[in-house]
């Protein structure tokens, strides 16, 4: 008559793996294989077999629960960074930031970045533009009254219809321009101010000068108390 073992009936835990062991059908055993720690059932009759090797089951053994290697920082951050629409911050980006780094300089002084301006050509598709506007234009001024030059009318051509023009001491830097437009028929002044030497570009003199009816006439800043006059409808 057959025996029946009854301690076989169901499987049977055998703890941690023990090389010395023999185990047999239905054994159940732990067994931490490359660092991972995992749970194994005996399929056939095994002594100093251990359950896996470098993640693979011994024919006398299957997997009853495969464990897995504990996430690093690093096995982490290559998941996210393959992820799609991750957002992160990659390594690859981090290189490209360090390079833009390693070729950054220290922050250009005023005279560093003239003289870097004086030492290249400028050149654009578009339109160059200052606090006067556009560099190709002269900005226009109308006046319909007596005017006095300020400072902001330097590199803008002034058409006056009436009231003459007031040069002053103090108001233009050395090589400021002004024009005068005499936008009407009859003569403008241009007033000679204290302290100022307005120089007829024609004879050298100086005083008080007179714009005819249509006449344009440019004042050049030599300081800011002597300037170059010249133009047609100029006495």
């Amino acid at each position: 008559m057959a025996t029946i073992d009854l301690g076989k009936i169901k499987l049977v835990w055998r703890g941690t793996y023990n090389n010395g062991t023999a185990y047999v059908v239905d054994d159940l055993v732990a067994y931490t294989d490359t660092g991972v720690l995992s749970t194994y059932i005996c399929v056939a009759n095994s002594t100093g077999n251990a359950p896996s090797s470098g993640g693979t089951a011994h024919a006398s053994w299957n997997y009853v629960s495969q464990g897995q290697a504990a996430e690093t920082n690093a096995s982490i951050r290559t998941k996210v960074e393959a992820a799609t629409d991750s957002n992160v911050f990659t390594d690859a980006d981090h290189t490209k930031l360090n390079g833009i780094e390693a070729s950054a300089t220290a922050d250009q002084t005023g005279s560093e970045i003239l003289a870097l301006i004086n030492s290249s050509n400028i050149s654009t598709s578009g339109t160059i533009t200052d606090g006067k506007g556009n560099v190709r234009s002269i900005p226009k001024i109308d006046k319909s009254s007596a005017h006095t030059l300020v400072a902001t009318d330097a590199g803008k051509a002034i058409r006056i219809s009436t009231g003459g023009i007031t040069v002053n001491e103090s108001v233009m830097s050395a090589g400021d321009a002004v024009t005068i437009i005499n936008n009407s028929g009859s003569n403008q002044t241009i007033t000679q101010g204290s302290n100022v030497n307005l120089y007829n570009a024609a004879d050298g003199t100086t005083g008080n000068r007179t714009l005819a009816g249509r006449g344009m006439a440019t004042l050049y800043f030599v300081s800011d108390g002597d300037a170059y006059i010249s133009g047609a409808g100029l006495s």
